[in-house]
């Protein structure tokens, strides 16, 4: 991309790539995962350049357009606006919803700082200090916005009645990204001083060294953990300062990929951007660094922004377009207790517990099995059981709290459940295996239709492995036959038919996304010996790991329990109610005991 012509030697919008190589040292673990599900919403005016972004309370998607001097909206449904500004040149970067409900964005190029409605009414208010270049906007704790001087080297404050002050820097510091911190001060990352800054609400003004010299620090944001978390965008780093100043960086993997917007996630870790590395970043409290590949090459991702629903949202400057993308969901640790048909889902996200009853009591007779799966398509997985007895399923909508009761099944043929996405709608279908003749019966969610398959063999041992081995987001109709180790997968294109497994040895299959190309992959936990031997679908090679002890009843319970996008090797201990994951991420080992086999306690992990 090339150089936006400036009028000062100084100001220069960090978007322009330099070919500065910056080593790094192992400070930080960091993990490439799979492909991130990610929609892009194409911007109406071609070489927008998008730029900023941020959200309302009613779910819009508001950014900045940097060379077509607009201001976007995108819609909940996806529909998109544009709003031209008045000024020409204006070349607005960021946007943040103010606390008079309207949007502030600062103008880099137009020198000004401007105010949107909802409606899309737009209102400017000139910045004193003449090519001032304001760049960065927050708001402020004292209920006015608080707004970044990148060459006029000042911090401004302005009233939602328009009325703006400046407090002056030291020369050269070239402030950029500003945030409120939860000290209840506002700081900003020097683009040119490479220096933190901390300002109160009076203006006094302290300044924080990084220890990376010209790390041309970028953006700011608070963090989940009570501290503030900045980009170096030529530094290639992470920062992380703690209010009293106190600073750690940790090197991004990708090199010279020039670590953009940074933001909160609902996931109680930061995600940024990489402009030249086209990835998006994930880093947790404690460091890890985890990269996730953008499917439009050369996109530049820029801005990026956390919205109410659990969503991310990023700007792509070369693409020209509003990326949105689900991070990978967190498998939870649950059981479901049979003697008591309750749920105990031990939650990710605040490490809490959710308890609920959803489930016949074992001494009811009514012999009914966990089944979760998210049926509704809300990205939640709900609780839900198949009545052995009857046949009927019982869903628990997260979406609506609503109640889902569906005949689909007979017992007396052997049917099993076997829930998944078999028509790629984003929901889980109810569907059943006869063990009694091999067939499948799924009820479509798209359009209620049934679908009857054959394809499984009873006497040879056949057991359902549905799961979406080809990466469509559409699971395929599977089986795995107990007496040879074969799989044979009903693909959408060529039916497949692949040998791993020994039934002598007591391999039982385990499909799962162990390599996160968004493919389950063929795998298999050998329960004599607890050793896992996984055919990897990206490269086609064999993934060999001992983790488990069959003499103390260990059981598989494969998951993303990391969220970098791939399933991690686990087992669930029957005999203590102790779960082994070991994580994907980064090598480590989680043991949590959750669980109570006393109770007949069974694991269900996903992410609810």
């Amino acid at each position: 991309m090339t150089s936006t012509p400036v009028s000062s030697t100084r100001g220069v919008v960090p978007f322009i790539r330099v070919a500065l190589m910056v080593a790094s040292v192992g400070l930080t673990k960091v993990a490439t995962a799979g492909p991130l599900p990610i929609i892009e919403f194409t911007v109406p005016t071609p070489n927008g350049n998008p730029y900023g972004i941020t959200t309302d309370p009613d779910g819009n998607l508001w950014f900045t357009e940097f060379q077509s001097s607009k201001i976007g909206r995108l819609s909940p449904t996806g529909s998109m606006t544009e709003f031209a500004i008045p000024t020409a040149a204006s070349e607005p970067t960021h946007i943040v919803l103010g606390p008079d409900s309207n949007l502030w964005f600062a103008e880099w190029g137009g020198n000004k700082i401007g105010l949107i409605t909802t409606s899309g009414g737009i209102t400017e208010f000139p910045v004193p200090t003449a090519a001032s270049k304001p760049g960065g906007i927050t708001a402020g704790p004292d209920g006015n916005l608080w707004f970044t001087e990148e060459n006029g080297d000042k911090i401004g404050q302005i009233t939602p009645d328009g009325i703006i002050t400046e407090f002056t820097l030291r020369p050269g510091s070239g402030p950029f990204g500003i945030t409120t911190g939860p000290d209840g001060n506002l700081w900003f990352a020097e683009f040119h001083g490479s220096k933190v800054g901390q300002i109160t609400p009076g203006g006094t003004v302290t300044e924080f060294t990084v220890p990376t010299a010209n790390g041309q620090l970028l953006e700011i944001t608070a963090g989940p953990d009570g501290n503030l978390w900045f980009t170096e965008f030529q530094g290639n780093r992470i920062g992380r300062i703690t209010p009293g100043g106190s600073v750690t960086e940790f090197p991004v993997l990708t090199a010279t990929s020039f670590p953009s917007g940074i933001t909160a996630g609902p996931d109680g870790n930061l995600w940024f951007t990489e402009q030249s590395g086209n990835k998006i970043g994930r880093i947790t409290p404690d460091g890890t660094i985890t990269e996730f590949e953008v499917p439009t090459a050369a996109s530049q991702p820029t801005g990026i922004t956390a919205s109410s629903d659990g969503h991310l949202w990023f700007t792509e400057q070369n693409g020209n377009n509003i990326g949105q993308f689900t991070r990978p969901p967190f498998s939870e640790i649950a059981v479901y207790r049979q003697t008591t048909g309750e749920w105990f889902v031990h939650r990710a996200k605040d490490g809490g517990t959710t308890q609920r009853s959803w489930g016949a009591p074992a001494s009811s007779g009514l012999a009914d099995m966990p089944v979760p799966g998210d049926y509704d398509g809300d990205g939640k997985v709900d609780l839900a059981v198949y009545r052995q007895s009857t046949g009927e399923w019982f869903i628990s909508r997260s979406s609506d709290g609503g109640v889902t009761n569906m005949s689909w099944g007979s017992p007396a043929l052997g049917d099993i459940p076997v829930p998944a996405d078999y028509d790629a709608d984003g929901k889980t279908d109810i569907a059943i295996y006869r063990g009694s003749t091999g067939e499948w019966f799924i009820l479509r969610s798209s359009d209620g239709e049934l679908m009857s398959v054959p394809w499984g063999a009873p006497a040879l041992g056949d057991l359902p492995v549905p799961a979406d081995y080809e990466g469509n987001g559409q699971a395929d109709v599977a089986v795995y036959r107990g007496t040879t180790g074969d799989w044979f997968v009903r693909r959408s294109t060529t039916p497949s038919q692949m040998t791993w497994g020994a039934p002598a040895l007591g391999d039982l299959p385990v499909p799962a996304d162990y390599d996160g190309d968004g493919k389950t992959d063929l795998a298999v936990y050998r329960k004599s010996t607890g050793e896992w031997f996984i055919l990897d679908s990206s490269n086609s090679l064999l993934v060999h790991q001992s983790w488990g002890s069959p003499a103390l009843g260990d059981v598989p319970v494969p998951g993303d329990y990391d969220g970098d996008g791939k399933s991690d090797v686990a087992v669930y201990r029957a005999s203590t109610g102790e779960w082994f994951i070991l994580r994907s991420s980064d090598g480590g080992v989680t043991h949590v005991t959750w669980g109570s086999p006393g109770f007949g306690d069974i694991p269900v992990p996903a992410a609810y």
